[in-house]
């Protein structure tokens, strides 16, 4: 297979894809994690995901859906969740998003600005603050996809004091 533009990877997470944030509580460091992912899922990906995951890493895998209902398909989910491969997806795609480009945008300022920041400080609540106010402001940008990416930067910044 050929390998795809840039434009059609967009098209393709504007269309079936998600750009979330995946938390959790890590029990040995005693802090919450938040990590950006992307994941595309289609019932007819088992040739383009992959390709896909050749070119960007990642993971696919065949997620049988019909326990919920019998009259649904199997599905493939490609999905993407480290900082350097989410980094590089995005990086990639992000200016020709139309409905998602906001959600990438802040994944990307996240990665920039939040992730990897140690929590054993000081200011480690801050930080845990800051990382439950992003998740939050991701959540409430897929509702309201007009949500602007800057004022939810702007907003962590300044509640959490992490000029």
């Amino acid at each position: 297979m050929k390998r795809l533009s840039v434009r059609y990877l967009a098209g393709l997470v504007d269309g079936e894809g998600c750009i979330d944030f995946q938390r959790g509580f890590n029990k040995g460091f005693n802090q919450l994690y938040v990590r950006p992912r992307v994941r595309i899922t289609m019932v007819d990906g088992a040739n383009l995901l992959p390709n896909i995951q050749n070119n960007f890493g990642g993971h696919c895998k065949i997620q049988d859906r019909r326990k919920g209902n019998e009259n649904w398909q199997a599905a493939t989910c490609w999905s993407i969740s480290s900082k350097h491969e989410v980094e590089r997806f995005l990086g990639a795609i992000t200016n020709h998003l139309i409905l998602k480009k906001e959600q990438a945008r802040f994944a990307l300022w996240y990665l920039n600005r939040l992730q990897g920041v140690h929590s054993r400080s000081s200011g480690s609540s801050r930080i845990n603050d800051a990382r439950m106010m992003a998740y939050e402001e991701l959540k409430l940008m897929k509702r309201d996809v007009q949500r602007l990416s800057e004022r939810a930067a702007k907003r962590i910044l300044d509640e959490c004091q992490l000029h």
